[in-house]
């Protein structure tokens, strides 16, 4: 029977592995022979346990294939038998088993795993119509391939038969033995190596009614070359921090307060049920969120976020939490360093990748919390974080920007904008390009940043606006709109304003550059004005809008209008307070009718409102409409981005530029060069006529205005060279540039004589000079 299925590999193209040079392996700690009466729980954990389809016994590990399957979204597989794979050097590991299977698709073998969506396996399958296959199958992000499958009659495979992966450090290449290992021949297509966490075995029986089946490992073993781990990476530049000294800290006041205790009682909540609940049995060590998917990680950022913003604004109140300051603080290092931990940059198969949808958003969230508690963090968790957002920002240098429309009219995504994840994605690449000012990429990333602001919340006119906005005319930084000309955006089909609340990421922009000592990009305020408008002051009537008709905000009240209604639910209101308190914040409210402050004391109460019914800070009780699994979390959220908003503004510099993308980070101030254009006379003197000549250049950003004044009279803006008439002249300068960086010079004292030799010095006038046409 093994010549025979030889045979027929060699006959489907397949040739035995030819022998090379490699190092020796040798067997790792993971290897067993299953010796004993019982599963090795220090060597195997398992996924999905079911202990009566489990055993060992006379030297082997029996698995029987129940009911299940891992194929696309049926994650229903029993009894998966994994240990950590290797994650450096070459390895192998590899099993024999016994198994007969007589139906579709009963199944056994070797599986590299991470989670239930991403995956391979190396497995002999019955099949329908009497036939077998032999497969190494992998899903990446729940979508699974099958390529080069082997598939013959049931007959002519053995039951008995060795399987192996083998990995060189660079990629994974599957093999089959039907010889015990005389002969080994390679099937399939390789993978690269690193990506998946685990190694192990597995049976099922699939999920179309087969019986359930046993499958017998004789062994597994688990070899390595022997080499040690390589050095930790580290990122390609140093992080700077926040320079809190060049900041005030004055508390937030008035209006603004109202964020700022929302945000408080959301904490009480967060270091309270919240941490008991989520982690209250880990009691040291990196924490572990048991998964990698949005309701696991995102949360736990958002209060990550939440935390760092209170503790550094003043805002965090022990007497409210009843977690002392320094407890508050330990606990958030912790969930930094932690989600810093699990990212794929630093764990493999961690959260996020190179493809993901949202992880940019939680990696800005982690990365936010730990640049504002940088000094907070150790030398590892330093390390940790900026390779997270290193990794998050370099993913997005040749990203193709989405559109709900392309430029020429054509619906790419009906019913579903893309403002809300172009502008997530721009506050990741904002984080990182305030974090990491002196990074090689560093202008690749603002560039992408600009283009992601820019495109957020474009609207269909845009593009065919020729107006330059930081470097470029609009109309070639965007390919396309994601809101209506009136900044209406519709998600999930209908028009909603949950989505259209996503300019608050857009604004992001604001404060991070604010923090930074930068000047925020003009890109992110474009279009906010019309999106601020739109909630307070467009009519929406009925019909063909849903009762009452009327604004989304309603005059002298907290409650708010969704005109074709909403799915995610109507007790939600911190979107609405972050709207109008970051719209305050940066000046984007002054056309509507009312200004961001008067709306945020009506939703803002609200939201207190609701926070005062439970006696642990937390927002929503059960029956309140609001679906979303990471309700709490996700005021907490919004709650953090309005006082970081308004607590940067009122304790920095806020100030907008047009530079050029590539130029926005930079912080060296023009040069002045002065000169006299006339006959000298004797002791450093002109003679009549003479003017004065100033030459100003910055090498980055661009020049924004040069002014000059005489004699400390008013500063009048220069274009053209001025005359000076005889006289004593003290000159000052200033000059500005694009992103607001300045410098002042007073000029050397300059002397003017009259024109015939020997005519006495004039005063000083004490008028401003005349000013000639420059020749």
């Amino acid at each position: 029977m093994a010549a025979i299925a030889t045979a027929a590999l060699l006959a489907s193209g397949l040739t035995p592995a030819a022998a090379a040079d490699a190092p020796p392996l040798v067997p790792l700690a993971g290897s067993d022979t299953f010796d004993g009466e019982a599963l090795d729980v220090a060597k195997w954990q398992r996924v999905r346990p079911v202990d009566s389809a489990l055993s060992v016994g006379g030297g082997a590990l029996t698995i029987t294939g129940l009911a299940g399957d891992l194929y696309g979204g049926t994650n229903t597989a029993k009894n998966l038998v994994l240990q950590d794979a290797p994650g450096w050097g070459s390895w192998e590991a590899s099993t024999t088993i016994d198994f007969a299977p007589t139906a579709c698709c009963q199944q056994a073998g070797l599986i590299l795993y991470t989670d239930d969506s991403n995956y391979a396996s190396l497995a002999f399958s019955g099949r329908a119509n009497g036939l077998g296959r032999l497969f190494f199958l992998r899903e990446v992000g729940g979508t699974p391939s099958v390529p080069s499958p082997i598939d013959k009659p049931i007959a002519q495979w053995p039951t008995h038969y060795s399987l192996k992966v083998v990995s060189d450090g660079t990629q994974i290449t599957a093999h089959y033995s039907a010889d015990n290992g005389a002969t080994w021949n390679q099937i399939g297509t390789p993978l690269a190596a690193g990506q998946f966490l685990k190694v192990g075995l597995f049976a099922m029986a699939g999920s179309n009614g087969a019986p359930a089946i046993p499958a017998r490992f004789e062994h597994f073993t688990l070899l390595h070359d022997g080499t040690p781990p390589p050095p930790p990476p580290q990122p390609d530049a140093s992080v700077v921090p926040i320079d809190w000294d060049a900041l005030d800290d004055a508390p937030l006041a008035g209006v603004a307060a109202v964020a700022g205790e929302i945000l408080r009682n959301s904490n009480e909540y967060a270091l309270t049920t919240w941490w008991k609940n989520k982690f209250g049995t880990q009691a040291s060590g990196y924490l572990t969120f048991g998964g990698t998917g949005e309701h696991q990680i995102r949360p736990v950022a958002a209060e990550a976020d939440a935390l760092a913003t209170a503790l550094v604004t003043g805002t965090y109140d022990a007497s409210v939490t009843g977690v002392s300051e320094e407890e508050a603080r330990a606990k958030t290092v912790r969930l930094i360093g932690s989600l810093a931990k699990a990212h794929y940059a630093n764990t493999r198969g961690g959260w996020s990748g190179s493809t993901s949808w949202q992880g940019a958003l939680w990696a800005a969230l982690a990365g936010q919390a730990a640049w504002l508690l940088w000094d907070d963090l150790g030398a590892e968790d330093q390390r940790l974080v900026g390779l997270m957002v290193e990794t998050e920002a370099d993913r997005f240098i040749d990203y193709t920007v989405p559109y709900w429309t392309a430029a020429d009219g054509t619906v790419l995504s009906p019913g579903d904008t893309k403002a809300e994840e172009n502008s997530w994605n721009s506050m990741l690449l904002q984080v990182a390009t305030a974090m990491f000012p002196e990074h090689p990429r560093h202008d690749a990333w603002m560039t992408k940043n600009v283009e992601l602001l820019l495109s957020a919340h474009a609207k269909p006119s845009d593009v065919q606006d020729a107006t330059p906005i930081n470097g470029r005319p609009l109309d070639e930084w965007i390919d396309g709109w994601n809101v209506e000309e009136d900044g209406r955006a519709f998600n999930h089909n209908l028009l909603h304003p949950d989505y259209m609340a996503t300019m608050v990421q857009q604004l992001y922009a604001g404060a991070t550059s604010t923090l930074a000592g930068r000047p925020t990009p003009v890109a992110a305020l474009h279009n906010m004005e019309l999106l601020y408008g739109n909630f307070v002051d467009r009519d929406y009537p009925m019909p063909p809008y849903e009762a009452p008709g009327g604004t989304i905000y309603r005059e002298g009240s907290g409650s708010v209008y969704y005109p074709e209604g909403t799915d995610w639910g109507s007790s939600r209101r911190l979107q609405f307070v972050a709207v109008d308190a970051i719209s305050a914040a940066f000046g984007v409210d002054q056309e509507a009718s009312r200004d961001g402050r008067y709306w945020l004391e009506l939703h803002g109460g609200d939201a207190l409102a609701m926070q005062a019914r439970s006696t642990d800070g937390r927002t929503y009780l059960a029956s309140d409409d609001d679906n979303y699994n990471g309700r709490e979390e996700w005021v907490a959220m919004h709650a953090a981005w309005s006082v970081l908003s308004l607590w940067a503004v009122q304790n920095g510099e806020f100030r907008v530029s047009d530079a050029a993308a590539e130029s926005l980070d930079d912080t060296v101030a023009p040069v002045i060069s002065a000169s006299v254009d006339g006959e000298s006379a004797p002791a450093g003197a002109y003679r009549s006529p003479a003017h004065l000549v100033l030459n100003v250049t910055d090498d980055s950003a661009g020049v924004a205005f040069v002014e000059y004044r005489t004699q400390r009279g008013e500063w009048t803006a220069y274009t053209e060279p001025m005359r000076l008439r005889p006289g004593v002249w003290d000159v000052e300068v200033r000059a500005v540039d694009v992103n607001g960086n300045a410098v002042a010079q007073q000029l050397d004292r300059i002397r003017v004589i009259g024109a015939a030799v020997g005519l006495p010095e004039a005063a000083a006038p004490t008028a401003q000079p005349e000013s000639v046409v420059q020749e």
